[in-house]
C-alpha cells in the first residue's frame, strides 16, 4: 500500500472523512444550517449531522405580558419598575461603577437611553456619575 492510499487519520490515529473540506456552515433555501464537518477537540473534521432549528413559539406566561410595542426602552423601563427600591439601587451603583471609566460622551449618551427608559433610571445613573441630567440630551 502506497502512502496515498492509506486512510487519513488525525495525529491521535482518529480515522478523517477527507482534508479537502473547507467546514464552512452551509444555508438552504429555507434559512437552515448544516455543518459537513467541524473541528473536534483532538483537531480532526467530525461529520455533523444537519441541524434546523425549530420555529419559536410563546406561549404561557410569557404569551401574556404585553410587550408587544415598537418603543425600544419601553420593555427596559418596565423591568426597572418592577423593582423593589433595593433591586433598583444595586443596579444603578452596578451601571455606574461601570461607566466611570468611561468618556463622558458616552456616558452622556448611555444616561439618555437610560432615561427614556425610565426618568428615576436615568437621574439615578446620572446622579451617581456626578452628571447633571440637564446636560443630557434626551430627544
Amino acid at each position: 500500500m502506497t502512502e496515498e492510499e492509506k486512510d487519513l487519520t488525525t495525529s491521535f490515529g482518529i480515522p478523517v472523512a477527507d482534508n479537502q473540506s473547507d467546514g464552512a456552515m452551509r444555508f438552504d433555501d429555507n434559512g437552515g444550517a448544516s455543518v459537513n464537518y467541524e473541528p473536534n477537540s483532538f483537531g480532526g473534521p467530525t461529520e455533523m449531522p444537519e441541524y434546523k432549528e425549530p420555529a419559536f413559539e410563546v406561549s404561557g406566561v410569557a404569551d401574556r405580558i404585553p410587550f408587544k410595542r415598537d418603543d425600544d426602552f419601553f420593555q427596559a423601563g418596565e423591568l426597572y419598575r418592577i423593582m423593589n427600591a433595593d433591586q433598583k439601587a444595586r443596579l444603578v451603583s452596578n451601571i455606574v461603577g461601570s461607566m466611570k471609566p468611561v468618556k463622558p460622551e458616552i456616558q452622556l449618551r448611555q444616561i439618555a437611553h437610560f432615561y427614556k427608559a425610565d426618568p428615576n433610571y436615568g437621574t439615578g445613573v446620572a446622579r451617581g456619575l456626578g452628571i447633571d441630567i440637564r446636560e443630557v440630551a434626551i430627544g
